[in-house]
């Protein structure tokens, strides 16, 4: 049987750049199979959501609020509105917010702050209820900055990680083939 040994194996040790390059692809695989998982699981979440009761939803009040998180200095931005809807037989009053975000990461707090300046009190919105509890409510489909559904953000990133680790196959295998390897027998 024949087997194709590169040539920098045949004395046992592997060069730094073919150890960063194999790390570099087990980090990037695994990446891109937790990816997968949380794509399928936010995508079941809002598939059943989309679902729920459609209600429209009048505002009491929107915010830009912050919080500082733990063994962080810099504050952490989000959209908060208090609304009300008429839920089963009831009026409901709860409130929805988009997911935080910081400055110095994508962050965009002007964006926050127009869309806030857009929602004044007495202002509608479509919002979806859970009907196991209509105090949950979601935005299915919203112009909300960091609202809404997360698989095409996941799908995204899911995307990045599996070219990635196809890149680094590729180039691993155009090594291979080019590294001057050996015939052992």
């Amino acid at each position: 049987m024949e087997t194709w040994i590169p040539s920098d194996q045949t004395t046992g040790r592997q060069s730094p750049a073919r150890k960063l390059m194999g790390l570099l692809g087990v980090f990037s695989a695994l990446s891109a199979i937790f990816m997968l998982a949380v794509s399928v699981a936010d995508w079941a979440r809002e598939y059943a959501q989309k679902s729920w009761p459609e209600a429209i939803a009048t505002v009491e009040r929107c915010s830009v609020d912050s919080y500082i998180p733990l063994r962080r200095h810099t504050p952490v931005w989000y959209i908060e509105c208090r609304i009300r809807y008429q839920a089963n037989s009831g009026e409901i009053e709860t409130k929805i917010q988009s997911r935080s975000t910081s400055l110095g990461w994508g962050g965009d707090t002007e964006a926050m702050h127009r869309w806030v300046a857009g929602h004044r009190p007495g202002s509608q919105i479509d919002i979806h209820y859970d009907p196991g509890d209509p105090k949950t409510a979601v935005l299915t489909a919203t112009d909300m900055p960091d609202a809404g559904p997360r698989t095409p953000g996941n799908l995204r990133l899911l995307s990045i990680f599996a070219l990635v680790f196809l890149g680094v196959r590729v180039i691993s295998k155009r090594e291979k083939i080019t590294s001057g390897s050996t015939l052992r027998r």
